[in-house]
């Protein structure tokens, strides 16, 4: 029960940050030097995941929802509610570190990959929670035996939904934390060097048609090799110092996602050079 009070403190304190972030960022669009549509997007998403919090923890504060509560259904709100949090501070701390350009207004703190990321993350969480919520919803009417067939059916059905959308959801993240990852250092290379590394998807479709080719390897493709081998090897190493000197509520998802681009920019390098897929 205690534990169950607590993450409904928790519920409540994230659902109003995330209000009130969401109003800061609806303001922050109407003076930034160049009015992005982007920064309204995220701060609709957020609006929209606060306000799905403050339904959880509406439905956590019933006495009779909350005998239904399971460890695993706990233990989902915990984490979701935790990972929006982190989300909303990250976005708070940009805000408040923007600068201002010759004219005085403020700039996005955020390039476009960021900016997607961001949004894409918050609804990824907001997926999780609706399915939380209908699921226990459902729990709640069937317990109280206030459902007919008919009824349980379509709770049934549009749970699949959710489901179905918080799929969606997750891979529309994976997706944009990919590009994320890859535009990070993008200036590692000279201008010759950049135009050997194609994207990945042009890699996938240069693997059906070079498989018979021969190798790349030269001195400069070996080269280039050993440097984003060297880049990933120091971003790993950046990531391990900052865990081991990691303090209460530090949080490392830049020194992780820059870890993630390294990795694939180095496997790509590779697989041209030693499979000839360029």
């Amino acid at each position: 029960m205690a534990e169950t009070l607590g993450i409904i403190a928790s519920v409540i304190q994230v659902a109003g940050a995330g209000l009130k972030l969401s109003q800061t960022l609806y303001q922050y669009a109407d003076s930034v030097a160049s009015a992005d549509r982007r920064i309204r997007d995220v701060a609709k998403e957020i609006q929209l995941t606060a306000s799905v919090i403050d339904e959880l923890g509406s439905l956590f504060k019933k006495d009779a929802a909350a005998t239904l509560l399971s460890q695993t259904a706990l233990k989902t709100a915990d984490e979701t509610v935790r990972e929006c949090s982190t989300v909303f501070a990250e976005l708070d701390g940009a805000l408040k570190k923007s600068k201002k350009n010759a004219l005085g207004r403020l700039m996005i703190p955020f390039r476009e990959p960021k900016i997607e990321l961001l949004r894409s993350h918050v609804d990824k969480l907001k997926s999780t929670l609706l399915l939380l919520i209908q699921v226990l919803t459902l729990a709640h009417q069937f317990a109280a035996q206030d459902l007919n067939r008919e009824a349980e059916a379509a709770q049934r059905d549009q749970i699949k939904i959710l489901l179905q959308n918080k799929k969606d959801s997750a891979k529309r993240y994976e997706e944009s934390l990919k590009n994320y990852s890859m535009s990070e250092d993008s200036t590692l290379l000279d201008e010759d060097t950049e135009n050997e590394a194609p994207t990945l998807s042009a890699a996938s479709t240069m693997i059906m048609t070079t498989a018979a080719m021969k190798s790349n390897l030269t001195v400069r493709t070996l080269a280039t090799c050993v440097q984003h081998i060297q880049g990933l090897l120091s971003d790993i190493e950046t990531l391990q110092e900052a865990l081991e000197h990691q303090e209460d509520g530090a949080e490392h998802s830049e020194h992780h996602q820059r870890l993630i681009g390294s990795y694939f920019r180095a496997r790509e390098h590779l697989d041209g050079a030693l499979l000839g897929n360029t």
